[in-house]
């Protein structure tokens, strides 16, 4: 559409219009009208194609256009309805499916005059014309946009489609190996306890002792992938249940001290006085994260002492939100590394693997169980100095009143799948000993399997020969059921044990 110049509408010596090719009127000055004597026009509705004299409008319309889209310069003759005719000078040019026209008529009265009017039209009008390609062209420009858009935008679909399912794929891969590789470890494991039962022989020994080493550095591996493909697999609850927070410290405390001290480190933990004796939450999924983080400042720090402080940092009526901290004065890492250790199979420094080993998941999974729980995980390090990973959860006020159930669960957290946050995995972890009362290897069992934690499987194992002996097929019933870590089922059937025991 042309549009007809503000200035030029009220002339009645100029000619302005715009039509469409079948002839309807989009727009017309008021010397247009005055030509073809139509009253109270309506844009859009009148047809005035029969108006076109010499050329006529179909030969107008027919005429290929010239690389400015003019179709005519010259004499126009126009007539009106009732048969009158007035000769014009001017010129049509045709764009996008329209047709304008700008020309003078009172022909005779032309040689009185300049043509200064007119070429001041016809360079207005080509101004238009001008607008009119460059906005066609824009149109066209913005069309190819958004298809280009488009494209891209179902590409990128389409490839997160794929990367989605990519990633289900490898996450179900490795769940499903991570279980069947924990079948025969835990055997390996189990058997090398027993073996250990029966052999006295130092060099045998020390072999014994490295093959189960090496079996334990495996399984914890094993573990810690397992834990990240059901993480990544939202497959992971979080419990709530009441515990008590200080247990959940000593409990991890106990599980490095021996460690701590063989390193000659000090291991030292510290609680807000603020804090409820009683919390509410998972106490075994925050006893892994702190895991973690301890045994990681264990296996970076050769000097020094190891901090493990609690606080409150806000109080919602019986919400709160805590701060854990690990401080170490190891090897630190540099804010470049820092950006990294939390990524999944992603290590500060690809150089500490064969020291240190790992698998590159121990910090991702505590980002994980820390989004988990309402908070978020970070670091604060210098290299040379030191490091303190922290991380917070969002826990309720408890009951002072536990469960016993509840209080005998705190202490067994420790001995979950313990990953070295930071990718170590020390060598040499303390192990759950075998317990020669049979009752009592299945007392220690229950929490364990009340928690879902991992590690009622290394428990089992490492007594199957003592409850198989006493319980026959009622410990194999139990041991497929943990292996199937089908641990609800594994806790109803370890109550029937127990009862028929205390009954016998």
């Amino acid at each position: 559409m042309t549009g007809i110049a503000p200035e030029l509408a009220p002339l009645l010596a100029v000619v302005a219009a715009t039509l469409d090719e079948d002839g309807t009127l989009i727009e017309a000055n008021a010397g247009f009208l005055r030509l073809i004597e139509i009253q109270g026009l309506s844009p859009g509705s009148a047809d005035v194609a029969q108006c076109f004299i010499q050329p006529d409008f179909a030969t107008l319309v027919g005429t290929r256009a010239g690389a400015d889209g003019e179709v005519h310069r010259g004499l126009l003759t126009m007539g009106d309805r009732r048969g009158k005719t007035m000769p014009l000078r001017g010129r049509v040019w045709r764009l996008a499916g329209q047709l304008g026209l700008l020309a003078e008529y009172d022909i005779e009265d032309l040689e009185r005059l300049n043509d200064t009017v007119l070429e001041l039209n016809n360079d207005y009008a080509r101004m238009q014309f001008d607008l009119i390609q460059t906005n066609h062209k824009m149109q066209q420009l913005n069309a190819e946009l958004e298809q280009r858009i488009a494209q891209r935008t179902q590409a990128l679909r389409d490839a997160l489609v794929g990367a989605e399912a990519a990633s289900r794929a490898k996450s179900a891969f490795l769940r499903n190996m991570s279980h069947e590789l924990r079948t025969p470890l835990n055997a390996i494991l189990g058997l090398g306890h027993v073996l250990g039962l029966k052999i006295a022989e130092p060099e045998l020994r020390q072999h014994l002792e490295q093959i189960t080493g090496a079996g334990k550095l495996l399984r914890d591996m094993t573990n810690q992938i397992l834990d990240m493909s059901r993480l990544e697999a939202d497959t992971l609850p979080i419990k709530s249940k009441d515990f008590a927070l200080l247990a959940v410290l000593d409990a991890t405390m106990a599980l490095w001290r021996q460690r701590a001290a063989a390193k000659g480190l000090i291991l030292e933990r510290e609680i807000d006085p603020a804090l409820p004796p009683v919390l509410r939450g998972d106490p075994m999924r925050l006893g892994q994260i702190l895991a973690n983080l301890v045994g990681n400042a264990i296996a970076f720090s050769d000097r020094g002492r190891i901090d493990v402080r609690v606080r409150l940092v806000e109080t919602k009526v019986d919400n709160l939100l805590l701060r854990f901290e690990v401080e170490d004065q190891g090897i630190g890492i540099t804010a470049e590394q820092q950006a990294l250790v939390f990524k999944t199979f992603e290590q500060a420094d690809t150089s500490t693997t064969r020291k240190y080993g790992g698998v590159g998941v121990g910090l991702a999974i505590c980002k994980h169980l820390t989004r988990l729980m309402g908070g978020e995980v970070g670091v604060d390090s210098t290299p040379e100095r030191g490091s303190t990973f922290w991380f917070t959860a969002r826990l309720q006020r408890g009951h002072d009143g536990m469960s016993g159930e509840s209080a005998a669960a705190a202490p067994g957290l420790a001995t979950g799948s313990q990953g070295s946050a930071r990718d170590a995995v020390p060598a040499g972890l303390p192990d759950l000993p075998a317990n020669g009362d049979e009752v009592a290897v299945l007392a220690r069992l229950e929490p364990l399997l009340a928690c879902d934690d991992t590690a009622a499987g290394d428990l089992f194992e490492a007594n199957r020969a003592l409850l198989l002996a006493r319980f026959g097929s009622g410990a194999m019933k139990l041991g497929g059921q943990i292996a199937d870590f089908d641990y609800p089922a594994a806790l109803a059937t370890l109550r029937e044990l127990i009862l028929d025991a205390t009954e016998e």
